[in-house]
C-alpha cells in the first residue's frame, strides 16, 4: 500500500456470526458482504500487527484474499 502511493479507503468492517462486512465511512456504501461459509482463512499478520487478511470464495468460485490495516494492534 506504501509503494503504490494510494490513499488507502477508509472503512467500517463488522465481523458476526453471517460473515464479513465492510462499510465506507463517508458514503455508507456497503464495499463488501462474505458469508462466513465462503472463508476459508484469516490470519493476523506476525511481522506487521496492524495488518489482518482473509481469503474467501467469490461468486466466480474463484479464490480472493482481502487485507485489511488497522489503526490499533487490538481491532
Amino acid at each position: 500500500a506504501k509503494a503504490s502511493g494510494k490513499k488507502l479507503q477508509r472503512v467500517a468492517l463488522s465481523v458476526n456470526q453471517e460473515g464479513i462486512r465492510t462499510v465506507d465511512i463517508g458514503t455508507q456504501d456497503t464495499h463488501l458482504e462474505v458469508s462466513i461459509y465462503r472463508i476459508s482463512y484469516c490470519s493476523a499478520d506476525a511481522a506487521h500487527n496492524h495488518v489482518f487478511a482473509f481469503i474467501a470464495t467469490n461468486s466466480n468460485e474463484t479464490m480472493e484474499c482481502h487485507a485489511f490495516l488497522c489503526p490499533k494492534r487490538k481491532m
